[in-house]
Order: C-alpha cells, then sequence, then structure tokens
C-alpha cells in the first residue's frame, strides 16, 4: 500500500530538509482582453503559496500589470520548488506566455518541477465545502463553516474564485502525495502578502505602515 509520496515541495520531515524553506505554489491566471482601442488587457492571479516544512498556507488574489511585475516578485521572493499549473497548454484559462516564460526563468536558478494539469484534475470551487467537510479536515461542522480558517471563510464570502480555486489545487495536489491529513488539520491558512500594495486600511492600534510594507518590495527592470 502507498502511504506517502515524497516530492520537492512537500517534503515536512525534518530529516530529510535542509534549514531553508520550501514552497509549493499553485496559481491561477485569469487575463481578460482589452474591450477597445487604446483599453489595456486586465490581470489577474489566484495564488496558494504552501510551505510544508510548518504546514502554512498564503491565499490570495492579486491584479498585475501586463509584464506580470507582482507575480514574477512573488517567484523571485519564494522560489517555489513546485508549480501546480492549472489548465491544459491551449484552453482558456491556460497560463500566458508571459507567465511561462517567467518561470522558465526561474528555473535557471533553482531547480523546479512543474506539474500541469487540467481544471478537472484539481478541486472545483463548488466541490471544495463536500470534500473537506467529508475529510474532515477542520474538525467538527459548525454553523456558518465557523470552524474553518478564518482566511478561507473571508475568500469565500468576498467569493475570490481564483484564489479559491488555487487552494483546491493545492489540496489535491497534497491528497495525491498523501499528506493532506498533516497538514489541512494545522488550520494555517492565512493571507497572501501582494508584493508592492497596501491590502487595506489600518485601523487604530494596528501595526505601523513599515509592518505593512514590510517584504513588499517590486522588481523594477526595464520594462517597468
Amino acid at each position: 500500500e502507498l502511504v506517502r509520496v515524497f516530492t520537492q515541495a512537500t517534503l515536512n520531515d525534518d530529516s530529510m530538509m535542509d534549514s531553508s524553506a520550501l514552497y509549493l505554489l499553485a496559481f491561477v491566471e485569469d487575463v481578460v482582453a482589452p474591450a477597445g482601442p487604446g483599453d489595456l488587457e486586465t490581470v489577474r492571479y489566484g495564488c496558494c503559496i504552501l510551505d510544508s516544512g510548518c504546514g502554512e498556507f498564503s491565499v490570495g488574489s492579486f491584479v498585475d500589470d501586463k509584464h506580470r511585475t507582482i507575480f514574477e516578485t512573488l517567484l523571485e521572493q519564494k522560489k517555489p520548488r513546485e508549480i501546480l499549473v492549472i489548465g491544459a497548454e491551449t484552453a482558456n484559462g491556460a497560463p500566458s506566455k508571459q507567465s511561462w516564460q517567467l518561470i522558465e526563468n526561474l528555473a535557471t536558478s533553482v531547480k523546479v518541477d512543474v506539474v500541469r494539469r487540467t481544471p478537472v484534475q484539481f478541486i472545483a470551487i463548488d466541490k471544495l465545502n463536500s470534500v473537506v467537510e467529508s475529510q474532515g479536515y477542520f474538525g467538527k461542522a459548525l454553523p456558518k463553516e465557523e470552524h474553518w480558517p478564518q482566511e478561507l471563510r473571508k475568500l469565500k464570502d468576498r467569493g475570490d474564485n481564483l484564489a479559491l480555486r488555487s487552494f483546491g489545487a493545492c489540496l489535491q495536489y497534497l491528497q495525491d502525495v498523501k499528506v493532506d491529513k498533516q497538514i489541512l488539520p494545522l488550520k494555517k491558512v492565512f493571507s497572501l502578502a501582494i508584493p508592492g500594495s497596501i491590502r487595506h486600511q489600518q485601523p487604530a492600534g494596528s501595526s505601523s505602515a513599515s509592518e505593512e510594507y514590510k517584504n513588499e518590495t517590486l522588481i523594477l527592470d526595464g520594462q517597468t
């Protein structure tokens, strides 16, 4: 019986890990063509990043520019060892040529395994609830999903489908390598820190602006 599959980004055994974090990235890209002359295309990403060493997910979505500056910065900051690509090469929802180029650029400096699957091979949004509840990842079911991690509840309340799709992809992959029941019950799901952006207005008594900008630098090049 197969009880565990070891991959680059899902190692959580101290005896097999070095001191550096190993990240798994799942992403969805949505590109809306310009509506008319003079308009720019709209690029949105949904991303889920897992640090399997501590079982911590960072999930969210963001609007990027045509050069994919924010996405490039995330890749350079995290240097994921595995990337889950949602979408067949020629199907709608497939990553753009720009995204593929950034992944190829990353692969020149670090070994990256790319796992490409069609959307039906990952957990769909309308199946996410039933999968989570049937497996009991977050404990006994409570009204209004109060047993779910707060960040996931926020994403569902906002209808952030791109972020939820990326989380569903991560969850499916963890099931495939048989570490889902080790990681999901930890409930470590947090908001993705978007490089170079302020995510919300700070309430009174919150952390300083410098903390809000912490680790949120952008890569600037000749195109930006």
